[in-house]
Formats: C-alpha cells, structure tokens, sequence
C-alpha cells in the first residue's frame, strides 16, 4: 500500500514567546523495487508541550527526535511504536535536570497496510473509511474517563475545566510499557487517517470535522484545519498529520 501525506502546524498568536508547543513530523522510506507496497514504510509523529511545566517547546522537539531514532533504528525489521515511546520518555526523564519537562506524544507507523499506534495524552488520531469517520485513541485526561458516566456529554467535556487537565504524559518517573495505549488495524485503500493536537480538535465538532475531512480537497486539508482552529482560537498551537491511502 503506498500512502501520501500532508501536515501543517501554526503557532499561538497570543503566546508572548512566540514558540510553538506543538512538534509534528514525518518520515517516508519507499519501499524496493521488487516489493513497492509491501516494504513502503510511512513514520508520523505529533507532540504537545505541556504549558504548565517549564520550556514545553523543548519537551515536544526532544520527545518527538527521540521517537524517530528509535523508529528508524529498528525499520528494517518492524517499526516499534511503543519503544519509540518509551525511549522518548527517558529522555526527558534524563534532560530533567532542575526543570521539569513534559508532553504528549503519538506515533503512527503504516508499514504495508499494516498501522501501528502508541500513544500517550491529549492528541488524537481519527480514522475516515468509506465516509465513516472514527476516533481511534483515547484522551488521557481526568475528564475523558467520565464521558458518558455523571451526566458529562462528549460535546460538554470540550469546555469542561478539566478537559486539559492530562492523567497521562511523558516525563513522567512512574512511567511503564502499560502506560501505553496501543492501536493496530490494517488500512485499506482510500482510508484517510488524521493525527492532530488538542488545538485541533478541540475546535471542531465531531461532524464537523468529518465533513472537512471528507469535502477538503486533500492537498489543503491539513493547512485548512489548522487555519481554521487557529482564527477560532489564536491562545493554542493547532497541528495536524493527514495521511491517505492508495
């Protein structure tokens, strides 16, 4: 299966320092020419600094450059999201060194059809198939496990006080392999897969966001999300990863 991409990240408009939180990046290595689809191998990687510990610009950059040596490292056997994560993890752990660092992260590996995902935080990977359009991670979040429970709705958890407010994330000393959420599907053609911080979707309602993703051309989906929640909300970093399948 070959695989075409687009991402797009803006930064804050009101954020005093200019920076951006947000570390997004991909990595493609073609497959030989024996074997195209099957060897085809796509990286993604989406990172959030966490804005209440110290310089989270750093924590996303380093947590994502880590993810990726490890991603490359290993790609010629079978790309390792889970490690990729855990070694990001020490990481900042090790860079801890009177500031506390922290972030989100989520790493995607199409490798053939095969998609692979671990994933820590806030940030989100959707899936749209034959025009069904899917959450397929979950918010670490305090308020994320009570959806549904104690008369919280979906729409009502976005603007909740605690909505942010993350149970899970890098940087952390109690951190473990179990603490990794893991998702693992095969894609087939024409799926659309979209990897995005909470700049992103916190912006958009569900079926909104279907409907960009499945009337935006794709060429300008990824730029046209991120514009969109930036001008509805200029106080966050929105990024997002689109990756479509042929």
């Amino acid at each position: 299966m070959l695989v075409h991409y687009g991402l797009a990240t803006r930064s804050s408009e009101t954020r005093t320092s200019g920076s951006n939180q947000d570390t997004v990046g991909v990595m493609e290595i073609r497959g030989g020419s024996e074997h195209p689809q099957k060897d085809h191998l796509l990286l993604a990687c989406i990172s959030d600094g966490m804005s209440t510990l110290a310089t989270p610009e750093i924590a996303s950059r380093l947590a994502v450059t880590t993810a990726f040596q490890v991603l490359l490292n290993g790609h010629e056997r079978s790309p390792r999201p889970v490690s990729a994560v855990i070694a990001a993890n020490e990481a900042l752990i090790r860079r801890n060194a009177g500031a506390e660092l922290g972030c989100t992260l989520t790493c995607a590996a199409i490798h053939g059809n095969r998609l692979s995902i671990a994933h820590i935080g806030d940030c989100r990977g959707y899936l749209m198939r034959a025009g069904q359009f899917r959450r397929i991670t979950t918010d670490h979040t305090r308020l994320a496990a009570r959806v549904g429970t104690a008369g919280v709705s979906a729409a009502a958890a976005k603007t909740h006080r605690s909505a942010k407010s993350l149970t899970k994330s890098l940087g952390e000393k109690s951190f473990s392999s179990d603490y990794v959420d893991r998702v693992d599907l095969d894609l087939q053609n024409d799926d659309l897969l979209i990897l995005c911080s909470d700049g992103i979707w916190t912006e958009f309602e569900d079926a909104e966001l279907a409907a960009c993703v499945l009337h935006t051309s794709f060429g300008d989906l990824a730029s046209e999300l991120a514009k969109t929640a930036l001008a509805r909300d200029p106080s966050d970093d929105a990024s997002v990863i689109a990756v479509r399948c042929r």
